[in-house]
């Protein structure tokens, strides 16, 4: 039996002196009368792309924005998108909220996208995942969005991305660990498919890199071997998802307990990969398993080990995890284990 799965057709990691060199790459997937659009942000486009857009062969225009919301989704498209059918190929450059912005609109469009990452702070450079948020609502959200056709990502760019953003990245990484457990228990207990071929590629991409940062003494975030590394694990995490047509392999309770946080204290919320590193921590205590290795890699790593790292109160962070099985209807260790009040004042840390 044989099924069509997409994939980004490209990925280059590599290390260039010019942004420039990385944009006319955007030629080789538009029409001579097409344009590219190129997603980012304010202070990006001084920083890596003012004066690099023109004279490279393709018809760049530019815009910018501030933040991943509907609101912005729904402007681009109505200015860009809704009346102009001249543009052949969206580009994200940009972290996490320029790349799921220039994905969803790609898939609003029924165009291709290029992902070009200034940062490697989750698996959305690779995955067909936008996170955005509904200001209306007061919440995030995840919604299917377009696979990158394309992966630029220049080691001398996201070697220069702040320290919190590669952290973000490790811990979303890790946390497939977490969510692989619960897509096998989800099996055992109520007999939910697993896709072999995803899950083998999720649980590759997470145990290696974790396997590197347990013999690494101490970790330099600004090296490029272990970003190069981080870079594969997170675009093999996105892949696994584009196989199984979810994010099953990359998101189970400690995930529920992130977007428990984001729906309850949008004010507090932190880095996506943070707050679902944090979750990975209580979930393996809900499954009773020991957690002093990993509180370690943390350490080394600079990913929080306690709700006190994340800003939050012991109470706060315990109606979260009460709060986190009624955020979507996925079986994790959430739907197994007591949460009351008693239990999760013996184990939150």
């Amino acid at each position: 039996m044989f099924r069509s799965v997409n994939f980004p057709l490209e990925i280059d990691i590599l290390e260039k002196d010019s942004v420039g060199e990385n944009l006319r790459e955007l030629s080789r997937f538009v029409m001579p009368v097409q344009k590219v659009l190129l997603v980012t942000t304010e202070h990006l486009f001084e920083l890596y792309l003012d004066g690099e857009v023109e004279d490279n062969g393709v018809d760049i225009e530019v815009a910018t924005i501030d933040a991943a919301t509907t609101d912005t989704v729904a402007k681009l498209y109505k200015e860009y998108l809704n009346y102009s059918k001249q543009y052949g190929l969206i580009a994200g450059f940009g972290g996490g909220k320029v790349i799921d912005v220039a994905k969803y609109l790609a898939y609003m469009g029924i165009l291709p996208v290029v992902s070009i990452p200034t940062t490697l702070s989750n698996d959305g450079i690779s995955s067909p995942v936008s996170v955005l948020i509904d200001r209306g609502k007061g919440r995030r959200f995840s919604t299917k969005s377009q696979m990158p056709t394309k992966i630029i990502l220049d080691l001398n760019i996201v070697s220069k991305a702040p320290k919190e953003t590669t952290i973000a990245g490790i811990g979303d990484l890790l946390s497939n660990i977490s969510a692989l457990k619960d897509w096998k228990l989800a099996n055992r207990e109520i007999g939910e498919p697993i896709d072999t071929s995803a899950y083998i590629l999720s649980h590759n991409a997470s145990m290696n890199f974790y396997r590197r940062l347990l013999d690494e003494s101490k970790v330099n975030l600004r090296d490029k071997q272990l970003l190069e590394e981080l870079a594969y694990g997170l675009i093999l995490s996105g892949i696994s998802m584009a196989i199984t047509g979810s994010s099953r392999p990359a998101s189970g309770a400690e995930h529920a307990i992130s977007h428990a946080i984001d729906f309850l204290y949008p004010n507090k919320s932190t880095y996506h990969g943070y707050q679902v590193a944090y979750g990975m921590l209580i979930a393996e205590q809900l499954r009773g398993n020991e957690i002093s290795e990993l509180i370690s890699v943390f350490k080394k790593v600079g990913l929080p080990t306690s709700y006190r790292d994340l800003g939050l109160k012991k109470e706060e962070i315990i109606k979260a995890i009460q709060f986190a099985p009624k955020i979507r209807n996925r079986y994790t260790i959430l739907n197994k284990v007591d949460l009351s009040t008693e239990k999760l004042e013996e184990i939150v840390i």
